[in-house]
Parts: structure tokens; C-alpha cells; sequence
């Protein structure tokens, strides 16, 4: 997302996150999966998702450039993660510095899909939904995906 100079943005709703990919809601206890799908486009385009993942080693202080390029992305991560999370999801978080840490507690606390309770909740809502006929069939489809995500 590009700004021209006299472009002004508005001032954005404080349950919003914005960032030089987009703008999304902020995580919240009722919005995992959706945020989720967001923030690792975010995160891969930050170039950090794999780091996130633990599928990125940390280099060893005595490679500086390398080192100090996985500092920056961890860095980056970390504000991202920590900034697109609601002030009450926060509270989770803020006493831990690695993302991947951070992402894995998100995971156990808000992710519904992880609990017997969230995939009871899950269980009932696939079977109370049925296509709207005034609707295409794709929302139907995308609504039917989006709860057996994640």
C-alpha cells in the first residue's frame, strides 16, 4: 500500500491494524482464523513467517550480517504480532519477547479449533448453516471453509 504525500489518512478505529500490507481487525477471542490467514501474509511479507514457525535458526553472533538481518526480522515479527492483537489478546502476550512464543500462546488461548469446547462450538455452527438461496453459493462455500481452517 502506497501513500502520496497529500494523501491523509484517516484515523483508524482502534479494534483496526494497519500496516504498509493492508489494514485487518485485530485479534480478538472471536476472530482466530480470519486473523490468522491475515497476519502470516503479513508476516511472509515481512519476510519472518518461517522464524514465527521455528523453521528459521537463529545465526551465530560471529555471522554479523547475517545475525544481525535475523535480529531485524524477529524484531519485525514481534510488533507485528504484538500491535495487531486487541489491548485484552495482548495481555496474553506481553511478558513474552520471542514471536514464535508469542504465536504458539495465541494459538493455545484464542485458536477455538484447539479446544474441545471451540470444535464443539464449530461442530454446531457447520450444522446450523445452510446456503442462503438469495446468495451465491461461493459466500456459502467461503463461510463452510473458513470454520474447518486452521
Amino acid at each position: 500500500m502506497s501513500f502520496h504525500p497529500n494523501d491523509q489518512l484517516l484515523p483508524l478505529p482502534k479494534e483496526r491494524y494497519r500496516c504498509k500490507f493492508g489494514e485487518i481487525d485485530k485479534l480478538s477471542d472471536t476472530n482466530f482464523a480470519q486473523w490468522v490467514r491475515n497476519i502470516r501474509a503479513f508476516l511472509r511479507g515481512e519476510n519472518c513467517l518461517q522464524i514465527v514457525l521455528e523453521q528459521e535458526e537463529q545465526p551465530p553472533a560471529d555471522e554479523y550480517t547475517k545475525w544481525k538481518d535475523y535480529q531485524s526480522r524477529k524484531g519485525a515479527a514481534y510488533a507485528l504480532i504484538f500491535a495487531s492483537c486487541t489491548p485484552e489478546i495482548q495481555e496474553y502476550i506481553s511478558g513474552l519477547d520471542e514471536p514464535a512464543e508469542m504465536w504458539n500462546t495465541l494459538h493455545e488461548k484464542i485458536d477455538t479449533t484447539a479446544s474441545r469446547a471451540g470444535r464443539t462450538m464449530l461442530a454446531c455452527q457447520f450444522n446450523q448453516s445452510k446456503p442462503d438461496p438469495t446468495e451465491p453459493i461461493q459466500k456459502y462455500l467461503s463461510n463452510y471453509f473458513s470454520c474447518v481452517e486452521d
